[in-house]
């Protein structure tokens, strides 16, 4: 009978169960085999089995939208700065005013704005904010008594 080493065969992990949150699972092979690749029971192996699997994934996407008012009724310079964080780059954007990915929006008028984001594993996260601007007023003429 010839002697040789016992060890473990650790095979690659399977993709992630769930890509948009930390919560996914990640599972591997590993068995105890010896040098001519037969296997053997768990306990033949010297050192403790190694993992077989683990918790994966990526923290969920969390948007901020951070807006700049119209200063003035009827103006259209009002914008969105939009901060995203978590999931996996890159980031794809899709507004409610038709526009595509873009992340910040400037030029805007007075309304409710709503933003998609997409990250590589096609996972999504909505947000919405309002643009305000100030109440117009109207100049009534004064008149004068008699």
């Amino acid at each position: 009978q010839v002697c040789c080493n016992v060890d473990w065969v650790v095979g690659s992990w399977s993709v992630c169960s769930e890509l948009c949150a930390m919560n996914g699972i990640q599972t591997r092979t590993v068995i105890c085999k010896d040098c001519q690749g037969l296997p053997l029971p768990d306990g033949s192996c010297p050192t403790p089995k190694p993992t077989t699997t683990q918790v994966c994934g990526t923290a969920p996407m969390q948007l901020t939208l951070i807006p700049t008012h119209n200063p003035c009724n009827g103006d259209c310079i009002g914008m969105i700065d939009l901060q995203v964080s978590g999931g996996t780059e890159p980031y794809f954007y899709n507004w409610s005013n038709g526009v595509f990915g873009i992340e910040d929006l400037d030029k805007l008028c007075k309304g409710e704005y709503t933003v998609t984001v997409y990250d590589a594993n096609q996972c999504s996260v909505t947000a919405s904010v309002e643009i305000t601007e100030p109440d117009g007023f109207n100049l009534m003429p004064e008149t004068a008594n008699p």
